[in-house]
């Protein structure tokens, strides 16, 4: 259950408008006063999804499109796509590459939705942000507590996009969400087929 809040939380909203070329970033490390910021973008972005989820419901259409604009907004989701099948883009072609990209985000909401609404009396707290490398991230340190459980905790990766930031991975309880849907996304094409990943991601959303 907590991969799979840590994946929502990556990806619980998308548009296929978001697929953008990747964000350009600064060649230079953030500053403490833009790790504030990175935190706050966090913080306010945390608000303002659990909203959606505790005033929606998972199989409300309505629920589905407020996430999927969250995304569009706040998420690199062009680049957390990409990453995802890196190591199969010079096997596949263009129109392999189009399908895929304009099933994920709508794959990432079907698949997560469920999930997330059983943390929907979850809070999110920022503990600190961090420079991180020399190209304007940070890293932004939370924590997830829900009554009853054990608190969670998650590590954001946010990138400078012009005044603001996107999210490019999360890291939660030592897991590295990216590379773990790498992972099995890589598993499930060794074994059926770059399109047959399409068609079962097709199959979820429909």
């Amino acid at each position: 259950m907590t991969k799979r809040l840590a994946a929502l939380l990556l990806a619980s909203v998308a548009a296929p408008a978001a697929f953008l070329a990747p964000t350009a970033v600064s060649a230079q490390a953030a500053s403490e006063a833009d790790a504030q910021r990175a935190g706050q973008f966090i913080d306010s972005l945390a608000n303002e999804a659990f909203g959606v989820i505790r005033s929606g419901s998972a199989n409300s259409a309505a629920t589905k499109t407020e996430l999927r604009k969250l995304l569009a907004e706040n998420f690199d989701v062009n680049y957390i796509g990409q990453y995802l099948i890196r190591r199969h883009q010079r096997d596949i072609d263009q129109s392999q590459m189009r399908a895929y990209m304009e099933v994920f985000p709508a794959w990432v909401v079907e698949t997560y939705t469920n999930n997330l609404f059983a943390f929907k009396d979850a809070e999110l707290n920022v503990i600190r942000a961090v420079p991180s490398g020399s190209r304007g991230q940070v890293e932004v340190y939370t924590r997830v507590t829900s009554p009853g459980q054990a608190p969670i905790d998650a590590v954001w990766l946010v990138s400078p996009d012009g005044n603001s930031y996107k999210i490019r991975n999360l890291t939660v309880s030592g897991v590295n969400m990216a590379i773990t849907q790498e992972q099995d996304f890589n598993a499930y094409i060794s074994k059926n087929g770059f399109d047959a990943l399409v068609d079962l991601m097709k199959r979820r959303v429909s």
